[in-house]
């Protein structure tokens, strides 16, 4: 991220077994600071079983991805690209994070764009999820810019910690949970890069209309889909 250009922060993170960690925040800024905020996250653990290649290295790539593509876009929108520590515990590292956000900074926040399992053998195309199926405004710009992205229901990524928060949030991930999941042969030579850089593309054309100057603000609609959002399924979420 510092090689692209962005201003990095590392935010430390304890569990409550004391084992430390960082969250990895890098910023772009807008025009102005009060600019919109928009969220592209990844997560950077992986489960003692397995090596991590699909869950996460897939999204913590196409989040660098993303990062490059966007490095020099003309913006009126903070962005911020975040990669999560201790995701696989119960979605702890972003927890943290979005605690530790001010009002004024949520009031901002027009969505998140979570990056997690990608193009992992035995997977069928590529998800856009929100944490109850149903859509939001981001889901719906990212399958206007790319059809073929099935809406779903899915709560187990940090992009339910922002929309717990009240950020309307979604979640790229591939189509199953594959043959590699939590096991020995996660390993990269099992991904398709193309599926992963694929859900990247569809992020990166998103954003960029996002950041355009003729693009309205997305903070009232934001403001109206993320405010008192209650979470259905509550049984799934500790």
């Amino acid at each position: 991220f510092e090689e692209m250009g962005y201003t990095v922060t590392l935010q430390p993170y304890t569990d409550s077994q004391g084992k430390q960690g960082h969250n990895v925040i890098a910023v772009k800024e807008g025009r102005s600071s009060t600019s919109d905020i928009l969220v592209l996250s990844a997560h950077h653990d992986s489960v003692p079983t397995a090596y991590g290649a699909n869950d996460n290295a897939s999204g913590a790539a196409a989040l660098l991805y993303a990062a490059q593509a966007l490095k020099d876009v003309d913006t009126d929108t903070q962005l911020r690209f975040i990669s999560f520590t201790d995701e696989e515990n119960g979605k702890n590292g972003s927890r943290a994070y979005t605690a530790s956000l001010t009002q004024a900074e949520k009031d901002r926040m027009i969505g998140d764009i979570q990056f997690d399992m990608l193009g992992g053998l035995g997977s069928t195309g590529t998800l856009v999820c929100t944490m109850d199926g149903e859509s939001n405004w981001v889901s719906d710009l990212l399958q206007e810019k790319n059809p073929a992205l099935a809406l779903q229901a899915e709560t187990a990524s940090d992009h339910a910690s922002f929309q717990l928060a009240g950020v309307p949030s979604v979640l790229l991930m591939q189509d199953g949970q594959g043959y590699l999941y939590h096991s020995a042969a996660d390993t990269a030579d099992q991904l398709n890069p193309y599926a992963i850089a694929g859900a990247a593309d569809t992020a990166v054309a998103a954003v960029k209309e996002i950041c355009a100057g003729e693009t309205d603000s997305y903070r009232e609609l934001a403001r109206e889909q993320g405010e008192g959002y209650t979470y259905r399924q509550t049984r799934q979420n500790v």
